[in-house]
């Protein structure tokens, strides 16, 4: 017969155990989870210049799918710990209303544009390549017009929250349109950024989907919820080769290759690109003036300096 402290021994040994696999399956999962949309992002990347084999075999696609998951987990926590329901909205939260359930509802989501907008705005200036001489004079106004926008957006919930149960209607149609303007005035100003807006607020509707259903994988098996996942990844990959490569995104880099031997379409000698991916077989480039990638040997290539010609002169 086993002493008290050896049945308490044995039940931590269990609970170790059991606590261990649990971990190992949880960082299995997220690691195919990672590397499942790593590969998808980066194989509707790559197709667009022409690149349809790629080594599969490379941290670069984890690196893919771990962005990919940290950017969605932003909206994400923000809907679960509430943090999307500001101010204006928090009348309309409390609301338990059943008769006025799904209006609620609308309300709340046209609300999340504020908070879609304000964490896209700080991923954007943090992750995304910017070229100012695009955007000429309304570069210059962004910040103001968008801070104005916000402001004015925010005040408007104020009245909807005030006029909410007595015309629940109308203020969630009303709402709505509020939250279409905005975004049309986003799009004027940038495309990339209302873009990064839409997506984080696709992925606040897949995330409060998800975290509804109790059987989790049928929510992925229902042919209802493949628009939905259609959108977002669309939306992701339309992203992706905005976002700088340092940070798991796609923007080509600039490359300096010296060449051993002439290769089609390049000059001999010193060519400069845009680098779109590296494998050990060699490199994609993207010739200046091409829309198609260019696969070079590593053979072919005896040196390579990532940056322009001019800087590579620098260097010298």
């Amino acid at each position: 017969m086993e002493s008290p402290s050896e049945q308490e021994s044995g039940n931590l040994a269990k609970n170790l155990s059991s606590s261990v696999e649990l971990i190992a399956r949880s960082v299995a999962g997220l690691l195919a989870i990672m590397y499942g949309v790593g590969l998808l992002v980066l194989s509707i990347h790559e197709a667009k210049f022409g690149i349809l084999q790629f080594s599969p075999l490379r941290t670069r696609i984890l690196f893919v799918g771990f962005t990919f998951l940290t950017l969605a987990a932003l909206p994400a926590a923000a809907s679960y710990y509430e943090f999307s329901y500001f101010g204006p909205l928090r009348p309309i939260v409390e609301n338990t209303d059943s008769a006025t359930e799904t209006q609620r509802g609308l309300v709340l989501s046209a609300g999340f544009f504020v908070t879609a907008s304000l964490i896209a705005g700080f991923v954007y200036a943090l992750l995304f390549v910017h070229q100012p001489s695009e955007g000429g004079r309304l570069t210059l106004l962004w910040g103001p017009l968008s801070l104005v926008a916000l402001t004015a957006f925010i005040f408007l919930f104020y009245y909807f929250a005030r006029t909410f149960p007595a015309h629940p209607s109308r203020v969630a149609l009303l709402s709505w349109l509020a939250a279409a303007i905005m975004f049309a005035a986003f799009y004027a100003l940038d495309h990339k950024f209302s873009a990064l807006i839409a997506w984080m607020w696709v992925v606040s509707i897949v995330f409060g989907r998800i975290q509804g259903t109790r059987d989790k994988l049928r929510y992925f098996l229902d042919y209802r919820s493949s628009f939905e996942l259609v959108l977002m990844f669309a939306l992701y990959a339309y992203l992706f080769g905005s976002m700088e490569a340092r940070y798991g995104g796609g923007a080509p880099t600039r490359i300096t290759l010296y060449l051993s031997k002439p290769a089609p379409l390049l000059p001999s000698g010193a060519t400069t690109g845009s680098l779109i991916d590296e494998t050990d077989q060699g490199f994609y480039v993207l010739a200046d003036g091409k829309d198609k990638a260019l696969f070079i040997p590593r053979s072919g290539v005896d040196f390579v300096y990532f940056g322009s010609s001019d800087g590579a002169q620098k260097v010298k």
